[in-house]
């Protein structure tokens, strides 16, 4: 979709081109053929007729075959011998969405708006061409107070928060208690972060950026994100830590990648305070951040990757977790069946061999559409 928005109109912000590209690739061709214009009216008069004549006629055409076959035997033999087996229904209709999908992403419905709102959304703040008011300066000191105790208050609570932390990585006996919730802890801090960078946002939306007394906010901000940024380097040790004693997870790869994804969007937020950007400056670059991340890390078969790492580390290993998988990773699990019996001291033999025949099965019942690259490494 990002694709689509970007061939069509290559200067708009990620998110606005998926935004067109998922418009466009649903009914971008429909405004074409909704047009009346005169030149093409014949032509459109006609692909109406034949379009609305095919509507009308094969129904009819197939109720009376339907007919004929259950009142003429011989008629029913000559109509069961016609073999149409080597038409794909699903191929067809494949191919029918796939052209519908290429003719309505070739008529760009939404350009022009794409462009305007890109033009009308700046990402720097403008600075007032006059000096503040009195009532405005007025307004401004108080919410420069506000946010500021606000601010404060939240550092010292943050303070606070990281120095249990230190407490619980000094505890084995509360970081194993902690395991069983580490996921819904981590998501919680995630959200307590982005919360944190919606706060900074409001309160640095317009004209507190160009207050001059502003200099204790600004301070007192930055040590807000330094400290965010302290809790998501802790958040990400945790996580280490525990797939270092409990094995790589799905839930412990995506808290990897969303953790990430907040250190971007705290160094943006860090830099949308120092060089006075407006909202849409984090939005653009963290939604370019992201993108390209989530490409890159597509590409990646976590399944086998979880397998094969806690095949081969010194984990606690769930066999129970590893069967859940997808069945791609069939084969490493073969490869290591001494390694799982002498972790385990249970002989899932049988299950791993099932398993591992019944993959090389699929593959060598793949058509050329489903090939991977395991047809060519376990080619049988």
């Amino acid at each position: 979709m990002v694709f689509i928005g970007k061939t069509h109109a290559p200067d708009v912000s990620i998110y606005l081109a998926a935004f067109g590209g998922v418009v466009d690739s649903i009914c971008g061709g429909f405004e074409t053929l909704t047009k009346q214009e005169t030149k093409n009216k014949k032509n459109t008069t006609q692909a109406k007729f034949w379009l609305l004549s095919a509507v009308i006629i094969i129904p009819v055409v197939f109720i009376f075959i339907v007919l004929y076959k259950n009142s003429n035997p011989i008629f029913n033999d000559a109509v069961n011998k016609i073999d149409l087996s080597f038409i794909d229904v699903g191929f067809v209709f494949t191919i029918f969405v796939a052209f519908l999908f290429l003719y309505n992403i070739t008529k760009p419905l939404l350009i022009k708006e794409l462009v305007t709102i890109e033009d009308n959304t700046p990402t720097s703040l403008l600075s007032p061409s006059e000096e503040f008011s009195v009532t405005l300066l007025k307004k401004l000191k108080d919410e420069h107070l506000q946010a500021s105790i606000l601010i404060a208050t939240l550092n010292v609570l943050l303070i606070c928060f990281l120095l249990t932390d230190i407490l619980l990585f000094q505890n084995n006996e509360a970081m194993q208690a902690f395991k069983d919730n580490v996921h819904n802890s981590v998501y919680t801090l995630i959200i307590s972060i982005v919360f944190a960078i919606t706060i900074i946002s409001i309160y640095f939306r317009g004209n507190i950026n160009f207050y001059k007394q502003n200099n204790l906010l600004k301070k007192i901000t930055y040590g807000w994100l330094f400290l965010n940024t302290l809790l998501v380097l802790s958040t990400l040790y945790k996580n280490y830590y525990y797939v270092a004693h409990h094995g790589l997870t799905y839930k412990r790869i995506g808290v990897f990648v969303y953790l990430t994804l907040v250190l971007v969007g705290l160094f943006f937020t860090f830099q949308k305070i120092r060089l006075q950007k407006s909202f849409w400056f984090i939005l653009k670059k963290s939604t370019v951040i992201g993108f390209y991340l989530f490409a890159i890390l597509s590409l990646v078969p976590y399944g086998k990757l979880v397998t094969y790492y806690n095949l081969t580390h010194n984990v606690v290993l769930d066999v129970e977790y590893l069967l859940s998988l997808p069945k791609d990773n069939a084969i490493i699990l073969w490869e290591h069946k001494q390694t799982i019996k002498d972790k385990t001291g249970n002989d899932y033999y049988p299950v791993l061999l099932e398993r591992t025949q019944h993959y090389k099965t699929k593959l060598t019942k793949q058509n050329w559409q489903s090939t991977s690259l395991d047809n060519i490494i376990y080619k049988p």
